[in-house]
C-alpha cells in the first residue's frame, strides 16, 4: 500500500489492519457513519477515505494513546467533507431560478434528461457527467471508477477538480444573466 510517497511498514500495516478488523468487528464505523450519511450506498466509501487518511497520518494514529477513537475523529470529519461536497454539488446543479426552469422543462421529458436542457450548455464539458454520475445518478465512487475504468483516487479527484470548474463555468454565467 503506497501511501504519500513512502510504503507502510509491515507493523504498519499490520497495526491498521488490525484496527480496521476490530472496528469492523465492533461495526463501530458503520454504525456511527450512517447515522449522518443520507445514502447507505456510500457509507463504505466514507470508511474507505477516512483509513486512507489514517494510512497518510500514520505516525499519529500508532502514537495516538486512543488508535480507535483518532480513527473515530478522522471519520466524523471525513462523513461532515463528504456532507459538505456533496450538498454543494446538488446546490450547484439545481441552483436554478424557477422562470428558468419552467421556460426549459417539458413535461414530457423524464427527469434525468431536465438537467441536460437546463444545463445543456455544459454538457460539453466531460466533468459534467462525472458530477451528474454522482449528484444526480447517486452512483459512489467506487461504481464510476469501475465504469470509466479509473482508480478511486483518481475518481475522486476528477469530482473535486469537475466540481471546482463547473461552479466557474455557472459563476460566469451567472455573472453575465
Amino acid at each position: 500500500m503506497r501511501i504519500t510517497g513512502r510504503k507502510l511498514r509491515p507493523e504498519e500495516k499490520a497495526f491498521v489492519d488490525k484496527l480496521y478488523l476490530e472496528m469492523s468487528f465492533e461495526n463501530a464505523l458503520f454504525r456511527y457513519a450512517n447515522k449522518f450519511i443520507i445514502d447507505k450506498a456510500f457509507v463504505d466509501d466514507v470508511i474507505q477515505e477516512t483509513f486512507l487518511i489514517a494510512c497518510m497520518k500514520i505516525d499519529k494514529l500508532v502514537a495516538s494513546p486512543n488508535p480507535k477513537g483518532y480513527i473515530m475523529y478522522i471519520l466524523e470529519n471525513s462523513i461532515r467533507n463528504f456532507n459538505r461536497v456533496r450538498n454543494n454539488i446538488i446546490k450547484m446543479l439545481a441552483d436554478v431560478s424557477i422562470e428558468d426552469w419552467l421556460e426549459y422543462h417539458s413535461d414530457s421529458v423524464e427527469q434525468e434528461d431536465d438537467l441536460d436542457l437546463l444545463y445543456g450548455d455544459l454538457v460539453k464539458y466531460k466533468e459534467y457527467e462525472i458530477l451528474k454520475k454522482f449528484a444526480v445518478e447517486d452512483k459512489s465512487v467506487a461504481v464510476i471508477a469501475k465504469e470509466l475504468n479509473i482508480s478511486e483516487n483518481a475518481c475522486k479527484i476528477r469530482i473535486f477538480k469537475a466540481k471546482k470548474k463547473l461552479k466557474k463555468i455557472l459563476e460566469e454565467r451567472n455573472k453575465k444573466s
